[in-house]
């Protein structure tokens, strides 16, 4: 569940790797992902977790000791997270110090590529307000994208040439697509993405949104499922089999393991957690 909510989210995974040291398993130690020892030392901190039948635990935030610093529910929204782990580390600044591989950035996009991963968006732009590199002009039309400024972010795209770094350019304005709710325009301007792109997931994932919210469920489940069988699994693929699954079993009460049951990916019911993309941006 947290691969395809809101630790599919590229703010969390990038501050998660940056400061924290992402761990996931399941508390029962029959299944693939279970952990005798991280179950023990979960329960140590709260023994309730021990019991059977409980329900989906809250993320936690730990010191190694075991000491819970903060904890957001399954599901939660992206933001929701991201605030409670940026007030772990304003409340614990020991744990928000840089590593000697930050403090030995060189190259101005070293550093922005830190401030990025920190969120420091404006410090990103600050950093590379010279650098008229495609990938420079690239990372700052993102910066712009995550802090909600549109305007700055379709400023720094269009510095680009014609043809350079194009598959992310048509992603960063999709997503300008979808945050104004067109979704016709979306679901034209992301025909064809080239499945050789490092982001054709990411489009794939979009153009499926644009097709849900035109009215077309159908078509929106079958680009989904194209997708989840045709590439290796990332974040949009999770992100994808949990918006199949959403809607294949809307108002299910009870789940097995049919192979009716279960997404592209063999998940059941996601634990009745709602892909809140279907709802719009």
């Amino acid at each position: 569940m947290l691969r395809a909510g809101p630790f599919s989210d590229e703010r969390i995974l990038r501050l998660a790797n940056r400061r924290f040291v992402p761990f996931y398993f399941d508390l029962s130690t029959r299944g693939a992902a279970g952990d005798a020892d991280a179950r023990e030392f979960v329960i140590g901190a709260r023994a309730e977790l021990g019991g059977s039948g409980i329900a989906p635990p809250p993320v936690m935030f730990m010191t190694p000791e075991g000491k819970i610093l903060g904890e957001a529910g399954n599901f939660v929204t992206a933001d929701e997270v991201l605030r409670e782990m940026r007030r772990v580390l304003r409340e614990n600044p020991e744990f928000d110090l840089a590593p000697a591989i930050e403090k030995d950035a060189k190259t101005p996009m070293q550093r922005a590529e830190i401030q990025f991963d920190l969120g420091d968006y404006a410090a990103v732009e600050m950093t590379l307000r010279t650098d008229k590199t495609p990938e420079a002009i690239c990372l700052k039309a993102k910066a712009a994208r995550f802090d909600g400024r549109w305007e700055a972010m379709e400023k720094h795209l269009s510095a680009l040439k014609s043809g350079e770094m194009e598959n992310d350019v048509r992603v960063e304005r999709a997503w300008r697509l979808w945050h104004g709710k067109e979704f016709e325009k979306l679901r034209e301007h992301l025909k064809e993405f080239p499945k050789s792109s490092p982001r054709y997931t990411e489009a794939r994932y979009l153009e499926g949104l644009a097709v849900f919210h035109a009215g077309k469920q159908e078509d929106a489940l079958e680009i989904w499922e194209r997708t989840i069988r045709g590439a290796d699994e990332d974040r949009w693929v999770y992100r994808a089999d949990w918006a199949w699954g959403t809607l294949k079993f809307e108002g299910r009460k009870r789940f097995s393991d049919a192979p009716g049951d279960r997404t592209p990916l063999g998940r059941i019911g996601y634990l009745g957690g709602k892909n809140p993309d279907l709802q719009g941006p």
